[in-house]
């Protein structure tokens, strides 16, 4: 009989023995399962986070690529405001202070808020410590020419100088070193700065011998500063950057409560206006050879009595007083060749003629011009309207006297501290642009309300207007939905045709310089926009108006 074996009972493997391997091997591979999948899913939200950050960059850069067409937008808007006559302008409700025109003007025609884009324009007030926003353009012929004064101080050596130094903080020094700078010589004035007084300058730079692309190169003038320039206004924001009332009264030498502008706001180099007509055709040119188109234009446009005066004035000259009889029949002969020039338009004002009536006979013919009332109203502004002694398209540095700072009115020659606060108080009682009809349209509203008298007047006449036509801006293009805008400064010559763009100045490196409730509109506003059916659109440059 054969015994059966029990098989022998394996001992169970206990941890720690020799068959325990397997089983870490297989925990160990589980971990690496784990991290690979925490690695993974680290990975991707890293690129969800990456692709998040890329998605808002570009998002970001769409936005700004979208503010920066805006920003041309708002600039080819400015050049469609000036390019208008000065009655469409005045229609308008003008260019220098004009909400409407110039506050939240919607580009594009979208129906969302969110989605809305659109630009404002802003200038500076005339007040250091105001802190209020202007919607509108800055004419640089309010300003004084730093062009125009080289040039006359070319004439009148010592001229530019004392019109320096009527601006505040104005010094001798920086009055001469400002002029050294741009003069065309190395030659250094009084108490003048030229190249050697500049090597040890800390902005490396050297005087330009020449007229500066910007004024901001000024700043470089010896003597010269950022402050002088512009202020406590760091931002440009026309908002002076003064420290709270515990913190101090002033900041660099500017008081709060002052009424001191800075130099920007009363200097330029660009200044102009257009020898144009009302309607926009050019002037009349009264020197030109050809009598008999000069007669002929003057009788269609202003009557047969000032065209014989204009023709017999540049045939025979001008008498200091009436001698002889006195004639008003007398017909012209156009063939006969002129031997004068009209120097100045107000030259042909009270006027005296002497002709020749017949053989032996002379007789003296007054101009139809002349200081009486209804003249200096009427019939004076009719013929500035239409004609001048400058052939120039344009004439660039007179100041205009309606819109000018009492800081410039004082520079300008033979006027004094009472004559520029009498004009300085005189310009609140009228708007400061003039239409077409318009009493102040030209400086003859002086002889007018009696400021003075016409030998003043034709002496201060080469340097002083009521117009310009060169404008300078600060364009904010900004979304409603977006806290980032784009900041700008231009200035459009518009004395030329076409306009063209002077400058295009980047003002962000500065920082935003806004709240949005300073320069955007509220939903109001949005309503109203509408309703005006106005539209910018800036794939095509055309405004569409219902």
């Amino acid at each position: 009989m054969k015994t059966s074996r029990t098989p022998p009972i394996r001992e169970r493997s206990r941890p720690g023995s020799a068959s325990a391997p397997h089983a870490t091997r297989r925990g160990f591979i589980l971990v690496i399962i784990l991290v690979a999948v925490a690695m993974i899913g680290l990975g991707a939200f890293t690129f969800a986070e990456l692709m998040l950050a890329e998605n808002k960059a570009v998002r970001l850069h769409g936005d700004e690529v979208r503010l920066r067409n805006a920003a041309a937008s708002a600039e080819a808007w400015i050049v469609d405001a000036l390019e208008r006559t000065p009655d469409e302008r005045m229609h308008r409700g003008g260019l220098v202070d004009n909400e409407e025109l110039f506050r939240a003007i919607a580009v594009g025609d979208s129906e969302s808020k969110d989605d809305l884009l659109a630009f404002s324009v802003v200038s500076p007030t005339r007040s250091t410590t105001g802190g209020v926003l202007r919607f509108g353009l800055e004419n640089e012929s309010a300003k004084l020419n730093l062009v125009a004064l080289l040039e006359l101080d070319r004439r009148s050596p010592g001229v530019a100088r004392q019109a320096l130094l009527r601006l505040p903080r104005m010094t001798p020094a920086i009055a001469d070193a400002l002029l050294d700078w741009l003069d065309d010589d190395s030659s250094r004035r009084e108490y003048g700065a030229e190249v050697d007084d500049y090597r040890d300058a800390a902005h490396g730079r050297s005087p330009r011998n020449g007229i500066p692309p910007c004024i901001e190169e000024l700043m470089f003038v010896r003597g010269s500063s950022p402050e002088l320039w512009y202020g406590v206004d760091a931002d440009r924001n026309y908002i002076p950057d003064f420290p709270p009332e515990a913190e101090g009264p002033q900041i660099d030498g500017w008081r709060r409560g002052s009424e001191d502008l800075p130099w920007s706001s009363l200097l330029t180099l660009v200044g102009a206006e257009r020898n144009a007509t009302p309607e926009g055709e050019p002037r009349l040119f009264l020197n030109d050879p050809d009598l008999a188109k000069v007669h002929s234009k003057l009788l269609a446009a202003l009557g047969r009595s000032v065209a014989d005066f204009v023709v017999a004035y540049r045939q025979y000259g001008r008498i200091s007083a009436s001698a002889g009889n006195s004639v008003t029949d007398w017909r012209v002969d156009t063939s006969i060749p002129p031997r004068h020039n009209i120097e100045g338009v107000l030259d042909l004002v009270d006027a005296f003629v002497e002709v020749p009536l017949g053989a032996n006979e002379r007789g003296t013919l007054r101009s139809p011009l002349t200081t009486d009332p209804q003249s200096l109203r009427e019939t004076l502004p009719r013929f500035l309207d239409f004609a001048t002694t400058d052939a120039r398209s344009a004439i660039p540095g007179r100041i205009n006297i309606n819109e000018a700072p009492r800081d410039v009115l004082r520079a300008l020659p033979s006027i004094g501290d009472a004559l520029a606060d009498q004009i300085a108080a005189r310009q609140s009682a009228e708007p400061a642009e003039s239409g077409a009809d318009s009493p102040r349209r030209y400086a003859t509203w002086l002889l007018v309300e009696g400021l003075m008298d016409l030998k003043q007047l034709k002496t201060l006449w080469p340097f002083i207007t009521c117009g310009g036509d060169v404008y300078r801006g600060q364009i904010v293009a900004f979304m409603p939905s977006s806290a980032m805008d784009y900041r700008v400064e231009v200035a459009i010559d518009a004395a030329s045709r076409p306009a063209r763009r002077l400058t295009w100045k980047d003002l962000r490196p500065l920082g935003t310089g806004f709240a949005p409730d300073q320069i955007g509109f509220a939903e109001s506003d949005t309503t109203r926009r509408e309703r005006r059916g106005i539209h910018w659109r800036a794939t095509h440059g055309t405004t569409t108006r219902m």
